[in-house]
């Protein structure tokens, strides 16, 4: 297990490569990534293991897991995981929190059903 900066740019963040489960049994790597974690509020996995089973396992580092209630979203393997994935034909639009946002806009986010998110949702959307 390697851990870098994200890019000498940033002072956030922190990026680890080759972690592999047998790392995840030792107390010394579970607690340097979650100091890591807390130090710099963003750890980037790369070039490790990443089957589902790892996933939880190094999920678990972080603290006790919970279910998603939305069952339609649940790993087929693993009910500790949840798949996030976009729906539609246009990869560009982002929903999040009931507003929408199409990459080509630069006007910020709309509301769905019309406004900008900062009009209350009051204005129609051209």
């Amino acid at each position: 297990m390697d851990v870098n900066g994200l890019s000498e740019s940033l002072v956030f963040g922190r990026k680890i490569t080759g972690l592999v489960a047998a790392d995840l049994g030792d107390e010394s790597i579970v607690r340097e990534l979650r100091d890591l974690w807390v130090r710099y509020g963003l750890i980037v996995f790369r070039d490790g293991q990443c089957d589902p089973d790892f996933q939880v396992a190094l999920s678990r580092c972080f603290g006790e897991l919970q279910v998603h209630a939305v069952k339609e979203m649940l790993h087929p393997e693993r009910d500790e995981l949840f798949v996030a994935k976009g729906g539609g034909t246009d990869s560009s639009l982002l929903e999040a929190f009931g507003y929408t946002r199409k990459s080509e806009r630069k006007s910020g986010l709309r509301r769905k059903g019309g406004g900008d998110a900062g009009d209350g949702g009051t204005k129609p959307t051209p």
